[in-house]
């Protein structure tokens, strides 16, 4: 019962009766949602009548009055290419932490105002937020090119965007305050960040990368030939299911620190030789974790580029003699799209969790 309190559906709202309380056109609106935490918009949900009747100098006071305590807020059938401005509103309320958007057409995170074409970043508008999952937005380009775009994100999730092309973002983004990183089925990424924005994750505590089959590293290298990358808190990593991987980070002579990491999975990464051509010092790391016939199996060589590359070289071995290392390991057929599918699901019945790392 509390959970039908905190989360309202509204892509059949406009035969609610509240959905014609808030739509009266001859009287102040009475009616308010002062448990509404999570709310799921269709795009034939009826939301912009809602906001467009809340009209005058304190638009945003009125919002915040229906929604006060909102925090999640789920988007999903947009046919639009760039967001619609009457969804800032709303977007823009004070203690919303969360937006997901799923299975729409936008090829920008920009909103668009309906009235004159102007343009804003939605990087920069929607500060606050602090987890952004974005699944299955087909015509997608760009998740933002702003240098301080979401300033305060913690969690971001992005899944089966297939036209997002190069990095996941411009070198000049940065993701100082970022906790999670998850990258899944994404085939036009090939680097997936730059040198600049791999420093910036000073608080990254997991990265997930997985079933993208054109990345070929994860760090671009830049001018430097000399220099440190430290993920001083990262402690899971999981490369997944990425054919094309070679290395982790191939250019210069970087030196990288993983002080924390403890959990490292390497899984289906036929072609990654080593993890980096510098040194890599992971005091807290003694094991590789590849998934096998009978679950995961523990690797160490004395270091992690030892073990990266002796596994590479039992790998194309066996090979060589006929037999196929991969073919007991989950495919994307199987386990994983079956936990995608899942997770569709079950985002709408249960907002809050829906990744399924393998971590997990």
């Amino acid at each position: 019962m509390e959970r039908a309190e905190q989360r309202y559906h509204i892509s059949s709202m406009k035969r609610h009766p509240m959905f014609l309380l808030l739509t009266k056109q001859w009287g102040i609106v009475h009616c308010t949602f002062p448990n509404l935490h999570q709310l799921y918009l269709g795009w034939n949900a009826g939301m912009k009548d809602i906001i467009c009747h809340c009209e005058g100098h304190h638009q945003h006071q009125l919002l915040s009055h229906y929604f006060g305590n909102l925090k999640v807020i789920t988007l999903e059938g947009y046919e639009q290419q760039l967001l619609p401005s009457y969804l800032y509103r709303l977007l823009a309320l004070p203690n919303l932490q969360k937006l997901e958007i799923w299975s729409s057409y936008f090829k920008e995170m920009i909103f668009q105002s309906e009235e004159d074409g102007e343009e804003k970043p939605a990087s920069l508008l929607l500060s606050q937020i602090t987890e952004l999952r974005l699944i299955f937005l087909s015509e997608l380009m760009h998740l933002w090119k702003e240098k301080e775009g979401f300033p305060n994100l913690r969690i971001l999730h992005v899944e089966c965007c297939r036209k997002l092309k190069g990095n996941l973002v411009p070198s000049s983004v940065s993701f100082r305050n970022l906790v999670t990183l998850r990258v899944y089925g994404c085939d036009g990424i090939i680097k997936l960040i730059t040198h600049p924005t791999a420093k910036s994750l000073v608080q990254l505590k997991q990265m997930s990368i997985s079933f993208c089959k054109n990345i070929e590293e994860i760090i671009q290298g830049g001018d430097d030939d000399d220099d440190e990358i430290s993920f001083s808190q990262l402690n899971r990593l999981e490369l997944d299911h990425l054919p094309k991987l070679e290395s982790f980070f191939s250019s210069g002579n970087y030196t990288f620190s993983f002080p924390s990491l403890e959990d490292l999975v390497v899984n289906n990464c036929q072609k990654m030789k080593m993890f980096s051509q510098g040194l890599s010092n992971t005091p807290k790391l003694h094991k590789v974790l590849l998934l096998e016939r009978r679950g995961f199996h523990e690797h160490w060589e004395g270091s992690l580029n030892n073990t990266i590359q002796q596994l590479f070289r039992q790998k194309h071995a066996m090979i060589e003699e006929g037999e196929n290392p991969e073919e007991d390991q989950s495919s994307p057929s199987t386990s994983n799209t079956q936990n995608l599918t899942e997770e569709v699901e079950n985002s709408i019945k249960d907002q809050g969790n829906s990744s399924t790392s393998i971590f997990e």
